[in-house]
């Protein structure tokens, strides 16, 4: 029983260091590593996103981010930038980040700078990772997305959200959402 129980001990490291796909005919997910490379354009400028936008008839999606953010992380690497490498919704939708660093500006579709912080209270962006699909102009086009509560279903929400925009730029219509900043018509 002694020998046994040594063995299992000494064999015990063994099975730990090796992977399960090792062990199992288990094949590991790759687009993690694939959508490495892929950088999520931040935006600087919204004309030129607005120019982009108009010309190809597309809405924008913006993820209001922040450094400090661990769910931004999750959602850029799990899901953007996957979204983004598989060339799936290249003719869907433009992917850009925001990220809200104090003191940070961006200028705004009027050719005005303003604060990052004062253009995502526009939003009522509270919290990273935030969610808005906006047209050319910044109207929402459809509902945002706050933060990252169920990533399992997180995928379908977004490119049912993906879709909406979509349909909502190309058919000329709007979107009518109760969280639109006063500024804004939906």
């Amino acid at each position: 029983m002694k020998t046994v129980f040594r063995a299992l001990v000494l064999l015990l490291p063994l099975t730990v260091a090796i992977p399960a796909s090792a062990w199992f005919d288990v094949e590991t997910p790759a687009h993690h590593d694939d959508a490495t490379g892929v950088v999520i354009p931040e935006i600087t400028d919204l004309r030129n996103e607005a120019a982009q936008a108009r010309a190809k008839r597309l809405p924008i999606l913006v993820m209001f981010s922040s450094d400090y953010c661990p769910y931004c992380s999750v959602v850029k690497n799990d899901f953007l930038k996957p979204m983004m490498f598989s060339g799936d919704y290249e003719q869907k939708i433009l992917f850009r980040v925001l990220e809200l660093r104090a003191g940070a500006d961006v200028i705004d579709f009027d050719g005005k700078k303003v604060n990052v912080w004062e253009f995502a209270d526009r939003y009522k962006v509270r919290v990273t990772p935030t969610l808005v699909f906006i047209d050319y102009q910044g109207k929402p086009m459809a509902q945002k997305m706050v933060g990252l509560t169920t990533p399992d279903f997180f995928g379908g929400y977004l490119d049912n959200a993906i879709t909406t925009a979509y349909d909502h730029v190309r058919g000329g219509s709007t979107f009518a959402c109760k969280d639109a900043h006063t500024r804004l018509t939906c």
